[in-house]
This record gives structure tokens, sequence and C-alpha cells, in this order.
């Protein structure tokens, strides 16, 4: 379901986009915290069953935060694990030289 999802959100940014959509000037105020590159969230745990693998292709999962220090990607990636029928493959950009070329 998860990943049924992802397809349909996809498909609709895509086609937003190739209307011609322009997304607002002005925002709702985020809270300072969350502003910090400091703040990891909380986690949450994942009670579901493993799904079985049985897709030929992969999710690429890219978090700027290693795994291991942010526990709300974390429980974001293992439920990605979990429910989906495909493999998953995780890119931490924090262990990468990212930059404009």
């Amino acid at each position: 379901m998860t990943e049924c999802s992802c397809w349909m959100l996809a498909g609709q940014l895509n086609r937003a986009l190739k209307s011609g959509y322009v997304p607002a000037r002005r925002y709702m105020p985020v809270e300072h915290k969350y502003l910090s590159p400091t703040y990891r969230g909380w986690g949450f745990s994942v009670m579901a069953p493993r799904n079985r693998k049985r897709e030929t292709r992969t999710i690429l999962v890219i978090t700027g935060n290693r795994l291991a220090e942010d526990k709300a990607n974390a429980s974001t990636v293992e439920s990605i694990q979990r429910y989906s029928k495909s493999s998953v493959e995780v890119l931490e950009l924090q262990d990468h030289n990212v930059g404009l070329a």
C-alpha cells in the first residue's frame, strides 16, 4: 500500500508540474527546532511483519543523516522495508561529499 501511495503521489506531482503549477510563495511558519541541523526527531515502533520481496525494482531512499543517529528517519525506512514488496537501498548523504559542481 505504501508503494502504491508513493506512485500515486509521484504521478500527481508530475502532472501538476507539467501543467505549469507554481507552489505558493507563502507558507505556514515552521517551528525553529525543526530547522536545526541537529534536530533528529522522534522514532516510532514498526510492528508489521516484513513483506516477501516479489518485485524486481529497487526503492532508493536518500537521507541526509545517518540512520543510526536519526530515529525518525530510521523508523520511516524500516516501514518502507517492511511494507514494500520491492527491495530497498539506503544512501546516507552525510557519508558523501555532495555539492554543486
